[in-house]
């Protein structure tokens, strides 16, 4: 459904499918060509836990400094957030995607180290810094959130409105459900097509997730264009999409 307000176009469902196939893709790049996974942070923690617990201090950098580049992400993104906020509404947002991309065109063209350990670190920090950019940005989808650079939390909600639609036949409930299994399915395709890609193109193939950042750029750049010169009637379309939705309810319903 098209968004009533222009603070909501970034919420597309369409954004969030492709924003998770970038997630996907992102984790199957990083394992297969690097060994390890950056867009989240949950295995960094607990290894770095480890490792201060054993003293092991030797590979602290390696856990520490992807979280000091996730950290620093989710500061720009806020600072964007609310001193560009007034001068830029949405527009913000379309500058940290181009960020993401000037900072995975530049991973793509990344000269490899003599050090395999400097290569690998220099990856975590760019997936780690891109990761904190695109999760905070785009987390909305509606008025429901989702995550496009982790799994588990969609898998979570797509349950819980399952069961709920089981237990109190809410179709609402059901709708959520099926949108939240199209983006886990969104992120299991980008990991398939991340792990084909890799293993033939290796370092280049992060190219594709640019690509696909690219055409998000593209439809929010266009919808927020066409919405700020009045080209389409947004409100006029989805009062219209409104009243079919109820007509198709009660028709269910009788």
């Amino acid at each position: 459904m098209w968004p009533v307000k222009e603070h909501q176009i970034d919420r597309l469902f369409s954004t969030a499918l492709l924003l998770t196939f970038a997630g996907g893709f992102a984790d199957a790049y990083t394992y297969l060509n690097f060994g390890f996974f950056a867009t989240a942070q949950t295995g960094n923690v607990i290894l770095l836990s480890l490792d201060l617990a054993n003293g092991n201090f030797s590979g602290l950098r390696f856990k520490l400094l992807p979280l000091l580049a996730y950290t620093v992400g989710i500061f720009i993104v806020k600072y964007l957030d609310r001193r560009l906020l007034p001068m830029l509404k949405q527009y913000w947002r379309l500058l940290v995607l181009l960020i993401e991309i000037v900072a995975l065109v530049w991973l793509a063209n990344m000269p490899a180290y003599e050090d395999p350990n400097s290569l690998k670190i220099t990856v975590a920090l760019t997936m780690s810094f891109v990761a904190a950019l695109q999760t905070t940005s785009f987390n909305r989808f509606g008025e429901s959130t989702y995550s496009s650079m982790m799994t588990t939390g969609n898998l979570t909600s797509l349950n819980q409105n399952f069961a709920q639609y089981l237990f109190t036949k809410d179709k609402q409930a059901l709708k959520r459900a099926f949108q939240y299994g199209t983006i886990v399915i969104a992120f299991a395709l980008g990991a398939v097509v991340g792990g084909f890609t890799s293993t033939r193109y290796q370092q280049m193939a992060i190219l594709f997730v640019v690509i696909i950042v690219g055409l998000v750029v593209l439809r929010l750049g266009v919808s927020l264009l066409l919405f700020r010169f009045n080209l389409i009637d947004y409100r006029g379309i989805n009062k219209l999409l409104q009243r079919k939705l109820k007509a198709k309810e009660k028709e269910l319903d009788d």
